[in-house]
């Protein structure tokens, strides 16, 4: 399946995580998407809060959409942002 994307967001928890295949390096849903034509796949290599990856999506697309970042500088900014204590 061919997929001509800019962005893939993975949101759900180790959705980076995937099997170490010898001469072939890590194997998971992100290479596939990526072998499948996305330019960049955002992914978590480990559980997180959904409230606290819901405050992050918010100020990544914020940022992505609003502000017209690209996905790094997005990210990072939302990064930076402390969410509700």
């Amino acid at each position: 399946m061919r997929r001509r994307a800019h962005l893939v967001v993975l949101s759900a928890c180790e959705t980076c995580v995937g099997s170490d295949l010898r001469g072939e390096g890590l194997l998971g849903l992100a290479r596939g998407f990526l072998y499948a034509g996305a330019r960049q796949v955002v992914a978590s290599l480990w559980k997180v809060d959904d409230r606290a990856a819901a405050v992050f999506m918010q100020h990544s697309y914020t940022a992505l959409l609003r502000d017209k970042l690209g996905a790094p500088a997005a990210l990072s900014r939302a990064r930076a942002r402390r969410g509700p204590q």
